[in-house]
């Protein structure tokens, strides 16, 4: 049997041509869906649901929020928190797109302290400043930081500022 290196080599550079075009698509969106969620973002309260594990080993929280008196499920995956422990049935923050609040970011690590679990509604910024000081970070280093910083869109630390100080 004979191998046929010319078959190989282009069937390598297929899938690598693929893969390439799959991230630049898979990381414009979610970074396009993320800078929206911050530019006509809200911030109100999740109740951490469950877990669910759609996939070997990945383990997904279900946390529902209520906006303008329906109510909203957000998804996160744990593996987004890793040095936090969310408990079941506690709130936490999340903010929403206030034109499509079906796009949301959950803060697990954020939980919402009892004197504020009255909260309802909406809210331009977290009221604990330091919380708030975590998520603006967190958009920096979605934006700027490790390989995302490769993948378009591309953002300058000034528009992204910008979006932080609405």
């Amino acid at each position: 049997m004979k191998i046929n290196l010319r078959k190989i080599i282009i069937g390598i550079s297929g899938l690598l041509c693929f893969t390439i075009i799959f991230l630049f698509i898979s990381r414009w969106d979610t970074k396009h869906k993320t800078i929206e969620i911050y530019r006509n973002g809200k911030y109100t309260k999740a109740v951490y649901k469950k877990n669910i594990t759609p996939a070997k080993g990945a383990v997904t929280a279900i946390c529902s929020f209520i906006v303008n008196n329906k109510e909203y499920l957000s998804k996160p995956s744990l593996a987004s928190f890793p040095n936090s422990s969310p408990t079941i049935g506690e709130n936490y923050y999340i903010i929403y797109n206030s034109m499509n609040p079906d796009e949301s970011i959950c803060f697990l690590n954020l939980e919402v302290p009892d004197s504020l679990n009255n909260l309802s509604g909406e809210l331009n910024k977290i009221p604990i400043e330091n919380y708030q000081k975590k998520v603006d970070s967190l958009i920096m280093a979605t934006f700027l930081g490790g390989v995302n910083k490769y993948f378009p869109p591309y953002y300058s630390r000034e528009e992204i500022e910008r979006v932080l100080r609405k």
